[in-house]
C-alpha cells in the first residue's frame, strides 16, 4: 500500500513539474522582449490600379531586455504581402515589417489589418494598411467584365 501511495505522489509531482495546462511564466523575472512599432498604421492614399504595387516599412524596436523574435506575420488576403526581420532582434535593436499591397483587380477603399506575432508578452500586435484604389480606366472598345 505504501508503494502505491509513493507511485501516486510521484505521478502527481511529475505532472505538476511538467506544467501541463499551466500559463507561461518567464524563466527569469524581468527579462522579456518588448515589440514597439514606431508606426502602426499607414494610409497609402489614392493608388492608381495601373501603377502597380505599393510598399511601406513599419519599423520597430525591441525595448525589452531579451532577444525579440517575430514568429509569423499574417495578412488578410492575397493582395497583401509581408516581409519581416527573421533573425532575433537584441534588446535595443531595431527591425522592420514591410507590407506590400497589390491594387490589381481591386477598387475602392481598402483597410488591411496585419497580425504580427512575436515572443513578446503581448503575443500579437496589429498594424494597419489602408487607402483607396482608383481603377484603371476602361479603354474604348473593351468590356469591363473581361480581362
Amino acid at each position: 500500500m505504501r508503494e502505491v501511495r509513493i507511485a501516486l505522489v510521484s505521478c502527481l509531482l511529475l505532472l505538476t513539474v511538467t506544467g501541463r495546462g499551466q500559463r507561461r511564466v518567464p524563466s527569469v523575472q524581468g527579462t522579456e522582449p518588448n515589440l514597439v512599432f514606431a508606426v502602426s498604421e499607414h494610409d497609402f492614399g489614392e493608388i492608381k490600379e495601373e501603377d502597380g504595387e505599393v510598399s511601406f516599412d513599419y519599423p520597430f524596436e525591441n525595448t525589452g531586455t531579451a532577444p525579440l523574435i517575430l514568429t509569423k506575420v499574417i495578412v488578410s488576403c492575397r493582395c497583401t504581402r509581408a516581409d519581416y526581420s527573421k533573425k532575433p532582434v537584441p534588446p535595443g535593436g531595431t527591425g522592420c515589417v514591410t507590407i506590400t499591397y497589390n491594387p490589381r483587380k481591386q477598387q475602392g477603399v481598402f483597410y488591411k489589418a496585419i497580425q504580427v506575432y512575436s515572443n513578446s508578452p503581448e503575443r500579437r500586435q496589429i498594424i494597419i494598411a489602408k487607402g483607396e484604389v482608383i481603377p484603371e480606366p476602361i479603354k474604348e472598345g473593351e468590356n469591363e467584365y473581361t480581362d
